[in-house]
């Protein structure tokens, strides 16, 4: 039993399903196990792609634990304000206005 770690209690009723007529391990299930491995491998490739970009910006890295989606929108929130403020700064050495800025007064 001490062999089973954690899954000593699965262990108990799957020999109760059948029967006690043994100790039986649970089933491993291969498919969701490569699943996860699959999604874990994407979501490391997905991160070191949005670590590039963020580079690029002088954006700081993923702190550790942070989520993938949450991450995603900080860096598309960096890019555009980075790109807002270029746009601004253009404007401004041609002597113009944006529209937005019209409209404020």
């Amino acid at each position: 039993m001490a062999a089973l770690g954690d899954l000593q209690m699965e262990a108990v009723n799957n020999s109760i399903a059948n029967g006690y007529q043994g100790l039986f391990p649970p089933k491993r299930d291969k498919k969701a196990e490569a699943d996860q491995a699959r999604r874990i491998q994407q979501d490391r490739a997905a991160i070191s792609a949005l670590t590039t970009r963020a580079q690029s910006i002088n954006f700081r890295a993923p702190h550790k634990g942070e989520d993938l989606g949450d991450y995603r929108f900080r860096l598309e929130r960096a890019e555009r304000e980075l790109k807002d403020a270029e746009y601004k700064r253009g404007l401004e050495r041609r002597g113009q206005r944006s529209v937005a800025d019209m409209l404020k007064g």
